[in-house]
């Protein structure tokens, strides 16, 4: 079980893992912002990072073994690859990696505007009190 089909979809199976997780964690910080808790945006700051990171060295980590077995893709060409591959369970977990990595950027993105409305407003709120807003 050492083929390279095999390593990658075991390999893809720890990304999908992470992968899910952050979307969690992404679920988590879009409440906490609506309910402005910011104790717990703090938290969930710290944990969003790590997983970040954890998911860039993972992935990293499948070019590595890529490269290991010989087959040396850009990341362009990756998803070729997996659709040339006779292999099914491969082509599952890709799509649903792809799905949930998708899913996290979509909710990234709404979170990130959450965060300008909160800031928007806040910096409104102090130059009120500041006394530099004249409405």
């Amino acid at each position: 079980m050492n083929d390279p089909v095999s390593v990658i979809l075991d390999h893809l199976k720890v990304e999908l893992e992470l992968s899910e997780k952050l979307f969690l964690i992404l679920q988590k910080e879009e409440k906490s912002l609506i309910n402005n808790d910011l104790t717990q945006l703090e938290s969930i700051s710290t944990e969003k990072s790590q997983l970040v990171s954890d998911y860039l060295l993972t992935r990293d980590i499948r070019w590595k073994k890529l490269s290991s077995a010989d087959i040396g893709l850009k990341e362009a060409e990756f998803e070729q690859w997996v659709i040339s591959q006779k292999n099914e369970p491969l082509h599952n977990i890709w799509s649903k990696l792809n799905q949930v990595l998708t899913n996290s950027q979509q909710i990234n993105r709404t979170n990130g505007l959450i965060i300008h409305q909160l800031s928007t407003k806040n910096q409104r709120a102090i130059a009120i009190l500041l006394g530099q807003d004249d409405s």
